[in-house]
C-alpha cells in the first residue's frame, strides 16, 4: 500500500505537480502567491473580466479543466462561434445555449451536431478517442452504422493538395464535410483520403468514425497540405507547419497578410546584384525555397561549383559546365563518387551502351541487384514539365534509378515496365539542374542497353540549349522554337 500527499486547495505551492487531482499551481485572481487552485474554467471567478464566468459560459473555456479564460469574443479572429454573437449557421438560434448545436460557449461550430461538441485541428497531429463517443454522424463509406464518432473542424487558406489521415490500433472511416457540416461528404474512405484536385479556402469538418464493429477507442489524427500559390499562410496549421509553401515558394510578408510568395532564389531576380538569378544559378541558393541570395563569392567560402577551380581535375570548372555540380551552391564538382567506370553526358535522344564487363558500383532503390552498372549525367538547362526516361530496346532485364548527380539521393527507381523487362520512369515538373540516371541489372543481369530519355518543357521556356536540337528536350504541342523561347 502506497500513500501520496498532495496540497489541498488553498494550500501554497511551487510546481504543478504539488497539487492534488483538479487542482493547478496559480496565481488566483486579486492574489498574490501561487496556491492550488481550481482551474480557471471552474472556480466560479470571471478571471478575463468579460462578464462571463467558467465553463459552458465563457468562450475561453473549452473545457472545466481549461486554465485558460481568455478569448478575443465577439468580434476577434479566433472567437468560437458558439459565443461570437452571430448566428453562424442560419438557423434563427445564436450561441451557447440559444443554440442547440452548442455545448458550451467555446464550441467552435454552430453548424454540426456532435454529442462531444467540436474540436479544432491547429496541428499536423491530434489525439482522439472514440471509446465513451457517441454515434451522431454515419458515414456514407461505414460498414456499421452507430459506431461512435467525433468531429473536427478544419478551417483552411487555398489549398492545391489536402491529406487526412488516422494512425493507430483501429480502423477507422473519416468523411470530409463542407461548412455545413451535413449533406453529403465531399470525400469519405477508410483510414485516409487524399483530395484529388485543390481545396477553397473556408471551413470544413471531418468526422472520425469506426469501420467495424469493435473499431472504437484511440488515434491520431494527421492532416497535411500544400496551400496555394499567394494564398494566406498566417493560419495556425500554417504556422505549425501541417500546412506548407509549394516549391519556391516560403511564407512571408508582414504579420497579418503573411502568404506564400516567391522566394527570392526562384522570383526571377537578381537579388544579390551578382549576376546570377536563382536556384540552381545563384551560388547562395541551397535550393528553391531559399529565401535569401547572399554568397561570398569569389571570396572565401565561396561553394565549390562556384570557386573558378577545377576542384575535380576533369577539365571541366563550376555548374553548369561541370555536370558533378548539383547546382552553383554545390559542395562537390565529382560527378556520383561511387561509380569508378567513366560516367558520359547526355547529348542525344538516344545512347547506346553496355553494362557488360562493368563494375557493380551502385544499389538502386528498388529491385534486386548485384550487377554491373553504368551511369549518365543528365543536365537540364531549364525546368521540364514532363520527362521519361526508360531503357526499352535493351537485351536485358533492366533497372533504372534516376537520382542526384552525387547518387546519394534516390528519387525515382524503376525495375519492369510490365508486360516487359525494362524500365521506365516519368518525371513531372523537374527542375534546372544536374541528375544522374543509373543503368543497372535485374539479380545478375547485364548486356546492351539502348538508353531513351524525352522531356517536354512548358510554354515560353527558353529552348537555346543544345538538347532541343537533339531531341532531348522539345517544346510542348502546339507551340514551336522560335526566338530563343517555345511560343
Amino acid at each position: 500500500l502506497q500513500v501520496k500527499l498532495f496540497a489541498g486547495e488553498g494550500t501554497t505551492c511551487v510546481d504543478p505537480v504539488d497539487c492534488g487531482p483538479g487542482l493547478v499551481c496559480r496565481i488566483p485572481l486579486n492574489q498574490t502567491a501561487k496556491v492550488c487552485s481550481k482551474p480557471m474554467c471552474s472556480d466560479t471567478v470571471d478571471d478575463d473580466g468579460d462578464g462571463k464566468d467558467d465553463y459552458p459560459d465563457d468562450p475561453g473555456c473549452s473545457s472545466p479543466a481549461d486554465n485558460d479564460e481568455t478569448d478575443d469574443c465577439p468580434s476577434g479572429p479566433n472567437c468560437p462561434e458558439c459565443g461570437n454573437h452571430r448566428d453562424d449557421d442560419g438557423d434563427g438560434m445564436t450561441d451557447f445555449p440559444a443554440d442547440t448545436t452548442c455545448h458550451s460557449a467555446g464550441d467552435v461550430s454552430e453548424a454540426c451536431t456532435s454529442t462531444e461538441g467540436v474540436t479544432p485541428i491547429t496541428m499536423p497531429a491530434t489525439m482522439g478517442d472514440t471509446t465513451n463517443a457517441t454515434s451522431d454522424i454515419d458515414v456514407s463509406c461505414g460498414f456499421n452504422p452507430n459506431l461512435p464518432d467525433l468531429t473536427y473542424r478544419l478551417d483552411v487558406p487555398a489549398l492545391t493538395s489536402l491529406t487526412v489521415g488516422t494512425t493507430g490500433i483501429h480502423s477507422f472511416e473519416l468523411a470530409l464535410f463542407d461548412s455545413t457540416c451535413a449533406g453529403a461528404s465531399l470525400q469519405c474512405s477508410s483510414t485516409s483520403f487524399t483530395a484529388p484536385t485543390g481545396v477553397p479556402a473556408g471551413t470544413y469538418y471531418v468526422v472520425v468514425d469506426g469501420e467495424f464493429t469493435n473499431d472504437a477507442g484511440p488515434f491520431t489524427l494527421n492532416v497535411s497540405g500544400r496551400i496555394a500559390n499567394l494564398a494566406s499562410c498566417e493560419s495556425p496549421l500554417a504556422v505549425s507547419g501541417a500546412l506548407t509553401c509549394g516549391t519556391g515558394y516560403t511564407c512571408k510578408g508582414t504579420p497579418g497578410s503573411r502568404a506564400c510568395r516567391p522566394s527570392q532564389c526562384s522570383d526571377g531576380i537578381d537579388n544579390d546584384g551578382d549576376g546570377k538569378r536563382d536556384y540552381p544559378n545563384d551560388p547562395g541558393c541551397a535550393d528553391f525555397a531559399d529565401d535569401n541570395e547572399m554568397d561570398s563569392c569569389p571570396g572565401a567560402g565561396c561553394p565549390v561549383c562556384s570557386d573558378g577551380i577545377d576542384n575535380d581535375g576533369d577539365g571541366r570548372t563550376d555548374y553548369p559546365a561541370d555536370f558533378g555540380c548539383e547546382s552553383a551552391a554545390g559542395t562537390t564538382e565529382v560527378f556520383c563518387p561511387a561509380q569508378t567506370d567513366p560516367a558520359t553526358k547526355i547529348t542525344t535522344a538516344v545512347t547506346m551502351g553496355t553494362t557488360a564487363g562493368k563494375a557493380n558500383d551502385l544499389t538502386p532503390s528498388c529491385g534486386t541487384s548485384m550487377a554491373p552498372d553504368v551511369s549518365y549525367a543528365l543536365s537540364l538547362p531549364v525546368p521540364v514539365a514532363s520527362l521519361v526516361i526508360d531503357t526499352l530496346g535493351s537485351t536485358f532485364d533492366t533497372i533504372l534509378d534516376v537520382t542526384d548527380a552525387s547518387c546519394t539521393t534516390h528519387i525515382i527507381c524503376d525495375d519492369d515496365i510490365s508486360p516487359v523487362l525494362q524500365s521506365q520512369v516519368t518525371m513531372t515538373n523537374v527542375a534546372a539542374g544536374n541528375y544522374s540516371i543509373n543503368i543497372d541489372g535485374f539479380t545478375t543481369n547485364a548486356g546492351p542497353y539502348t538508353l531513351n530519355v524525352h522531356g517536354i518543357v512548358a510554354p515560353m521556356t527558353a529552348c537555346t540549349s543544345p538538347l532541343f536540337a537533339a531531341g532531348v528536350l522539345a517544346c510542348p504541342s502546339g507551340t514551336t522554337c522560335g526566338g530563343g523561347t517555345c511560343h
